[in-house]
């Protein structure tokens, strides 16, 4: 049986078929063949790849009274700080632009033990001479073999800092602050070592009224990762000290 393609119209194609039957004249018959509209290929799901985290023992027995960049520290998108003394006096910086090293944001007062999760690819820490004491760090990442960003999400990259200070003039009195809109993170803290209790609705943190939150003096706030879109969400804040400043960071 011999085939030959004769035309192409329209996407279908005709052929000619020559079939001889036992004892009969060879007949032509047509066949018309219709393509099959194409089928989308299903591509892997690409599961983020969890790194095991980088360990680092890092001596806090001489004092490093200025900013002091810790080159030896991988970039990574978590950190779990801790000690086997204490970190009294211990302050961490993160960033992922080496400029942020004088800046104010993105710093975090230790305790004994802390998780820290943020993008970073530079740190730099201070501390008094605490004899003994080792400092702890374990840096992980994620990512995949062929990462890719879009813009729209939540998990894109973020890029853009806003910096507020917002003084809590008098006692036990409510302070406020929305963040931008589309924030997707913010961190803040208390610049002075006070507690500062804080809320995500009004009339909660001035009394109190139930239910606040208490960050307690020398400690610093994080946010996960999160999408606000146009109408974000207002921080209150309220202090039992006067005249306290409260520091917040919010990226965009």
């Amino acid at each position: 049986m011999a085939v030959d393609p004769l035309t192409l119209l329209a996407g279908a194609a005709i052929f000619q078929v020559a079939v001889k039957k036992d004892g009969d004249e060879t007949q032509p018959v047509q066949i018309i063949v219709m393509p099959q509209p194409p089928q989308a290929l299903a591509k892997a799901e690409e599961k983020p790849i969890e790194e095991p985290p980088s360990i680092y023992e890092i001596p806090l027995t001489s004092a490093r009274s200025t900013w002091t960049e810790l080159t030896d520290v991988s970039p990574g998108d978590f950190i779990h700080a801790y000690t086997d003394g204490t970190l009294d006096g211990v302050l961490l910086k993160l960033s992922m632009r080496p400029e942020d090293k004088d800046k104010d944001f993105s710093t975090y007062r230790l305790r004994y033990e802390n998780k820290i999760h943020r993008n970073f690819k530079y740190v730099w820490l201070q501390n008094p001479a605490l004899s003994g004491v080792t400092l702890y760090l374990h840096v992980g990442r994620k990512g995949s073999a062929e990462a890719t960003f879009d813009t729209e999400k939540p998990d894109s990259p973020i890029t853009t800092p806003t910096s507020y200070n917002t003084t809590l003039t008098t006692a036990n009195t409510e302070y406020s602050q929305a963040l931008p809109s589309n924030c997707r993170y913010f961190e803040w803290q208390c610049r002075t070592e006070a507690d500062v209790r804080y809320a995500f609705a009004t009339g909660k943190v001035a009394g109190p009224t139930a239910a606040y939150h208490t960050l307690k003096a020398g400690d610093y706030y994080f946010s996960p990762q999160i999408a606000q879109g146009a109408a974000p969400s207002t921080l209150y804040w309220a202090s039992a000290t006067a005249a306290v400043v409260v520091e917040l960071l919010a990226w965009v």
